[in-house]
């Protein structure tokens, strides 16, 4: 198990000399010149016995982890190179991720001369961390990424988990991070947009990048049972853990989380709901930020208000609709028609129609329901004709056959539908819709 600290967190290995208590009627504090050289040439005989060594590099040589090294830099290549080396990161994909989303487009213009070094940035004037790079390198590894997975990353911070995890899920995939700082979320877009604009592979081969002003504790619907995968920027109470889970899909995924108060876990759900936890290693986060109780019944009150008093929207009649087009017998027409003719709109023959049919001809053979189904047969076939169809027009003609049908057989135009380079005229007859 590897265990990662900061490097201000070295241990002192110092064996101090105790005098044993059997010794003490020996000592003489006013011992003369002789007894002084005697001891000092034993203590000179002695081997040096105080070393300084990091911290995180003991407990990781007695976990029987790799030692990381944090020397700066030359780039971004050297930086995951040396991540690579020391065995934090595996996975090609999350190499290549980690390569194609440089560290220093990802902080600060003040911080770039240390971007390329394994420790945390500290950004002052926006009140946040940038995590380590051997951080965001375990965690790419831990969760598993695959192309057309969904990501949440809660706390996103400057983004860049979010840029290597949609560089990771490609373009089926989806990257979505929210977190509870306007100026977090404004750096994270801004990163994002400009290695966007500067890398045209990761513009082609990424996913969609969304980031969001929220706070995952706070009640609401909005992300929930979306994502296979989820990341965690912050150190999460272990009481607050159960709130996490339900932002996987039903079918189960991956969390990747820091727990207080210094373990780093991986939790794995299952279709069938089965929780298990692996700790990946013992890291130091900073604390998330909880909303309190007063907030979080606020915002519960005002999900069950607004879920109250929401209109939902009608249901589609398209199906009915289509129906009506499809199984409506025609209407007689002037000339004695016995009705069997069969129409496709389910339109009353008015007086006005009638003489219209009457004036053309009974001979003819066209009813006004079937130049209607012709006419639309035409339009549907040129809806890409630089010649828009207008509402007011007195005669409406198809390509077809010289069909023609005048707007007097219909009525007055109810309303147009507009398209790019066409218009439509809509007739309403009682409760059913004709186009013309």
């Amino acid at each position: 198990m590897a265990l990662n600290m900061s490097d201000d967190e070295d241990i002192d290995f110092h064996r101090q000399q105790f005098q044993h208590p059997d010794d003490a009627d020996d000592m003489d504090i006013n011992s003369d010149s002789d007894g002084d050289a005697e001891q000092a040439e034993e203590q000179a005989q002695r081997p040096q016995r105080r070393d300084r060594i990091p911290l995180h590099h003991f407990l990781q040589l007695i976990g029987g982890g790799h030692v990381i090294e944090r020397n700066g830099a030359a780039d971004n290549d050297e930086l995951v190179t040396n991540l690579k080396r020391s065995g934090v990161i595996i996975q090609d994909t999350a190499i290549k991720a980690m390569r194609m989303c440089p560290r220093n487009m990802f902080v600060p213009e003040q911080h770039r001369n240390a971007a390329f070094t394994d420790s945390p940035i500290r950004l002052e004037e926006l009140d946040f961390n940038v995590s380590a790079p051997h951080m965001h390198a375990s965690c790419l590894e831990a969760l598993q990424l695959e192309p057309g997975h969904k990501l949440l990353d809660v706390g996103a911070g400057c983004g860049i988990i979010n840029a290597c995890a949609a560089y990771m899920v490609g373009r089926t995939g989806l990257s979505v991070g929210i977190d509870i700082r306007k100026s977090a979320v404004k750096l994270a877009v801004s990163n994002i947009k400009r290695l966007k604009a500067t890398s045209q592979e990761f513009a082609s081969q990424a996913s969609v990048c969304k980031i969001e002003l929220h706070n995952v504790f706070m009640p609401s619907n909005k992300h929930q049972g979306q994502y296979d995968r989820v990341h965690v920027g912050a150190s999460c109470p272990p009481d607050r853990l159960a709130a996490l889970l339900p932002l996987l899909r039903p079918q189960g995924g991956i969390i990747v989380t820091p727990v207080s108060p210094n373990d780093l876990r991986m939790i794995s759900v299952n279709a069938q709901g089965d929780v298990t936890q692996k700790v990946i290693s013992q890291v130091r986060y900073s604390e998330l930020e909880l909303p309190n109780d007063a907030e979080i019944i606020m915002a519960t009150l005002k999900m069950k208000r607004h879920a109250q008093t929401a209109v939902p929207p009608p249901p589609s009649t398209y199906a009915q609709d289509v129906a009506n087009i499809t199984s409506h017998t025609g209407y007689s027409s002037s000339s004695g028609s016995n009705g069997s003719e069969q129409s496709g709109f389910m339109m009353p023959a008015s007086k006005k129609t009638s003489e219209v049919e009457r004036n053309r001809g009974s001979g003819s053979g066209r009813m006004w329901p079937t130049r209607v189904a012709k006419l639309l047969s035409s339009c549907s076939g040129n809806l890409g004709s630089s010649e828009p169809v207008r509402a007011d027009d007195s005669i409406l003609q198809g390509p077809e056959d010289n069909v023609k049908l005048e707007l007097a057989d219909l009525g007055p135009t109810d309303l147009v539908l507009m398209g790019n380079g066409w218009s439509i005229p809509v007739h309403r007859y009682g409760t059913a819709l004709t186009l013309a």
